[in-house]
């Protein structure tokens, strides 16, 4: 979730914009892809498929977010230990 606030002098007024994430999906995961789409937008990827590494044991919190990632363009591999995933981060 992002938000942005304006003050305008004359009005002394603060107005604030609040976008939600369109797909439902648990409230950590619309955290962490906010934060993934801010810092992506902020770089020029020029096309290219960025590659996220999910280290979690628990399936049911890296399925979603694993998801949720692949359809804003993300590549995701997912490592249930440490050991997978510096294994993973090798290749």
């Amino acid at each position: 979730m992002t938000a942005a606030a304006a003050t305008t002098a004359e009005a002394a007024t603060t107005d604030w914009q609040v976008s939600l994430p369109e797909r439902a999906v648990p409230a950590w995961a619309g955290a962490a892809l906010s934060f993934v789409r801010e810092r992506e937008q902020s770089k020029s990827m020029a096309g290219a498929r960025r590659t996220i590494l999910l280290v979690e044991d628990e399936l049911s919190i890296t399925e979603p977010l694993a998801a949720a990632l692949e359809r804003e363009g993300f590549h995701t591999r997912v490592a249930g230990t440490v050991a997978d995933a510096l294994a993973a981060a090798e290749q």
